[in-house]
């Protein structure tokens, strides 16, 4: 029989270990998925309306580099619009229905860039 209470310690414990860099783009990818509506994203719009942690441009690109890793956002084309603007350099945002089996919530953020095991932290529902 499944101890649902184990497993809830054990990914507490998980999380626990992951990087802050790994945090931050959890946090992202929450916004992204739950509170940014349009299918393209920018580096601006991320620090200026994205999560409060992320305030500045090179926190915003550490996110998106593993995000991008990790297969949740994907380069759009120079010059795509984001927000009523256009911009040099955007993201795709891959939604959850999107995301197939290239990424799905088991394989999110099992790594941290370099290919070490972190931890597997979020969910996405």
């Amino acid at each position: 029989m499944l101890n649902t209470s184990r497993l809830k310690r054990y990914g507490f414990l998980m999380r626990e270990m992951a990087t802050p860099a790994i945090r931050l783009a959890e946090t992202l990818l929450t916004w992204l998925q739950n509170k940014w509506s349009e299918p393209f994203v920018g580096l601006k719009v991320i620090y200026q309306f994205g999560p409060n942690l992320i305030r500045d441009a090179e926190a915003a690109r550490r996110a998106v580099a593993i995000l991008e890793e990790h297969g949740w956002l994907e380069p759009a084309p120079k010059g795509t619009q984001v927000a009523d603007a256009v911009v040099k350099k955007a993201w795709r945002v891959i939604r959850r229905s999107d995301a197939g089996s290239a990424a799905t919530p088991a394989t999110l953020l099992i790594t941290d860039g370099g290919g070490s095991k972190v931890a597997k932290i979020a969910t996405v529902v």
